[in-house]
């Protein structure tokens, strides 16, 4: 056999081994896509997940401060109206005593000021007098 009749068939399989060549290069490139696309999905869905429990949780947090909040202000409340109702009972009380009228004297009102301002600021402790 001459070089020009093995020509034909040696292309022929030279095209063939191309072809099959081609042809894995393409189911292979297809199985990557489909692995890689499954791995986003599943990436894709656990960000999604880890988002909502952020977001529940900052939900949470938030109806919690809000009942504290809420706590602390009838707490407030309650304080000034009892307060208003000690100072009515006081008025009450005093009403034409005799010592009720007289001066204060301004050490005395000095130092129940300063007394009332550590109470408000929060310093005050127990009183050793």
């Amino acid at each position: 056999m001459s070089w020009r009749t093995l020509l034909p068939l040696a292309a022929g399989g030279f095209l063939l081994v191309a072809f099959f060549l081609w042809f894995s290069s393409q189911r292979y490139n297809a199985g990557y896509q489909s692995a890689d696309n499954a791995w986003q999905i599943k990436w894709h869905k656990r960000d999604a997940d880890s988002s909502m429990v952020i977001t529940a949780n900052v939900l949470k947090e938030i109806s919690l401060f809000n009942t504290v909040m809420e706590a602390n202000r009838d707490a407030k409340q309650k304080i000034t109206l009892e307060s208003q109702g000690a100072t009515e009972d006081i008025k009450t009380a005093v009403t034409g005593d005799g010592c009720a009228i007289r001066s204060i004297p301004a050490d005395a009102v000095k130092r129940l000021r300063e007394h009332a301002d550590r109470i408000r600021s929060g310093t005050a402790g127990t009183n050793s007098r």
